[in-house]
C-alpha cells in the first residue's frame, strides 16, 4: 500500500502538469517549422520532421507571402512525448533501484559493520543522477540532441514505445512490491 501511494504522489507531482499539458495541448498553436535553405542543416532537420510526420504541409501565414511548414499533430505528440519521459524516467529510476535493493539485500550489506557500507549505499543512491550527468556530457561531446532525437523516435512508433512503457510498469512495480514484501518479512 505504501509504495503504490507513493509511486502515485510522485506520478502526479512530476507528471501531473505534463498530464494537464497533454489534455490542453489540441487547443495550442501548431507546431511549425519556418522555411529553409535547400542543401543546409535545417533543411535536413525538416526532412527528418517531415519523415515522422508524414501528414505535415506547407501553409501561407495571412500576414504576407512567406510559408511555413505545419507539423500535423505535433503539438499533441510532444505533449504525449513528454508524459512518456517522465513516466519512463520515474519507472527506469525505480526498476534500478529494485534491482541495486536485491542485490544489496543478497550480499547481506544492509546488516554489514563496514566502514564502507555508507560509502557504498552513498554511491548506490546517486547513481542515477551521476548516469544523466555522464549521458548529457556524452551527448553534448558527440554533438547529438538526446531530446529531438528522442521525440523523433516517439512520433515515428508512439504506440509500440506506449505499450514498452506499460510493459516497464508493470515489470518494475510486481518487483517494487516483491522487494517491499521481503523487507517487510526481514524486520518482523
Amino acid at each position: 500500500m505504501w509504495l503504490r501511494t507513493e509511486r502515485i504522489a510522485l506520478i502526479i507531482l512530476a507528471a501531473g502538469p505534463l498530464l494537464i499539458n497533454l489534455a490542453l495541448s489540441p487547443w495550442a498553436p501548431r507546431l511549425a517549422f519556418d522555411p529553409a535553405d535547400p542543401g543546409s542543416a535545417t533543411a535536413e532537420n525538416l526532412a527528418r520532421y517531415t519523415n515522422a510526420f508524414p501528414g505535415s504541409h506547407l501553409t501561407s501565414l495571412e500576414s504576407g507571402h512567406e510559408e511555413q511548414l505545419i507539423i500535423r499533430h505535433g503539438t499533441e505528440l510532444f505533449a504525449a512525448w513528454l508524459v512518456w519521459s517522465a513516466l519512463a524516467g520515474i519507472f527506469f529510476v525505480a526498476g534500478y533501484f529494485t534491482l541495486v535493493f536485491s542485490a544489496w539485500q543478497r550480499a547481506g550489506l544492509h546488516h554489514s559493520k563496514s566502514r564502507w557500507r555508507s560509502c557504498l549505499g552513498g554511491i548506490m543512491v546517486n547513481a542515477p543522477s551521476f548516469l544523466v550527468i555522464l549521458v548529457f556530457a556524452f551527448c553534448m561531446a558527440s554533438r547529438v540532441n538526446i531530446y529531438e532525437e528522442s521525440f523523433l523516435l516517439f512520433a515515428r512508433h508512439p504506440v509500440p514505445m506506449v505499450m514498452a512503457l506499460i510493459a516497464l510498469i508493470g515489470v518494475v512495480q510486481a518487483w517494487s512490491e516483491r522487494n517491499i514484501r521481503k523487507l517487510e518479512f526481514e524486520f518482523l
